[in-house]
């Protein structure tokens, strides 16, 4: 941190060195430069520059800038509150999105923990495709298209009742598909509300959806009532559409959906690169984790930061390496074994009287949806 603040100061510092560019600097021209450069004003900047003003325009502090020492106070001063802004924004997002961790003596065991949080996750995935649900009684096939359909028909919904509907539907799946109901909400939420709801807040105001006055910050710059609705249709569809997929995933193992897509024509090199890069990618960071606990178990005291980088670094190389001796291993067992570019599983698909009732229960659904809702 203390590279950082340094590096900081010495670019604030320097900031009053654009006073002595000539000109203005590309892409921050003005009205009247435009006009001059391409002979009009766009409509949209014209009518942004009445709405949106600088908190401190041309980098200076308004009625402080009657000279070059003023101005270069000025410049100093803007720049130090846009990075306090730039460091407060993001201390907020890793508080929002951190998570609690204890806190770790050395780049190693920050290594070791993230390491151990794939793996966990692998596991979560694993025990609950094996529980007794709706979606995991459910044959592999009849899923895949089934949530294929239901994404397609939610991305065409338009208002906020018709997306609550599905709503309800997806929160009702995961709980009779035994998906614990907290971190399916984190997990799903942190990706289709916040990141979407960030990219949606230039559509609430009235510059880029005229409608209905609904909040007012100025006189012609207010949040519109369209606006809303449609921000809240999207993150909406976001949602339920990660949720059937984080479902999907949670509730089916690896092996299966891929020889379901194998099933609907997927070709085979495409579904055995996946199958196998996904077992060994697990495989090659049980090999790390062990080298890293080993190192750990033979350290005494606290090792520096500095050193743990340095072994990381390492350690990759040395995966890598494995990796590709791995690979050649691989094949050539696979081809003295009579592999020919297609292999078989032992997993067999069977659809059950549970598929037939999941098809037309939501044949229905949606046939009463649409009747209502049309």
């Amino acid at each position: 941190m203390k590279k950082f603040y340094i590096a900081a100061i010495v670019i604030i510092l320097l900031t009053p060195l654009g006073l002595l560019a000539p000109g203005s600097a590309w892409g921050e021209w003005g009205l009247d430069e435009i006009k001059s450069m391409i002979g009009y004003i766009p409509e949209g900047m014209n009518r942004f520059s009445e709405v949106i003003k600088a908190i401190l325009p041309d980098y200076s502090i308004p009625g402080f800038d009657a000279n070059f020492f003023q101005q270069a106070l000025g410049y100093i001063f803007s720049a130090v509150v846009g990075i306090a802004a730039i460091v407060l924004i993001f201390a907020i997002l890793g508080r929002i999105m951190g998570k609690p961790q204890k806190k770790m003596d050395s780049f190693l065991e920050k290594t070791i923990l993230s390491i151990q949080s794939v793996f966990e996750d692998m596991f979560y995935s694993d025990a609950i495709s094996v529980k007794k649900g709706i979606m995991q009684s459910l044959d592999t096939r009849i899923k895949l298209i089934s949530i294929f359909v239901l994404l397609i028909i939610v991305n065409f919904g338009k208002t906020i009742p018709f997306m609550t509907i599905f709503l309800i539907y997806t929160f009702l799946l995961a709980y009779f598909s035994k998906i614990p109901l907290k971190a399916y909400v984190v997990r799903v939420s942190a990706v289709s509300i916040f990141f979407t709801g960030i990219v949606l807040i230039p559509s609430l105001f009235n510059v880029v959806k005229e409608g209905q006055p609904l909040v007012y910050f100025t006189k012609n710059f207010y949040i519109t009532k369209e606006g809303l609705e449609s921000a809240i249709v999207f993150m909406m569809r976001s949602f339920i559409s990660l949720s059937f997929v984080y479902i999907l995933a949670l509730s089916t193992k690896w092996v299966e959906i891929l020889k379901a897509l194998r099933v609907f024509k997927l070709p085979h090199i495409f579904t055995a690169t996946l199958e196998m890069a996904l077992r060994y990618i697990f495989l090659l960071l049980e090999i790390a984790i062990n080298m890293f606990l080993a190192r750990k178990s033979r350290n005494v005291g606290k090792s520096d930061s500095s050193e743990g980088r340095k072994f990381v670094a390492s350690a990759m190389a040395n995966v890598l390496i494995r990796s590709q001796q791995l690979s050649d291993d691989v094949y050539n067992a696979m081809v003295s074994r009579g592999y020919k570019g297609e292999y078989k599983t032992i997993t067999t698909f069977k659809i059950t009287f549970y598929d037939y009732i999941w098809i037309g229960f939501n044949i229905t659904f949606l046939s009463i949806l649409w009747y209502i809702h049309p």
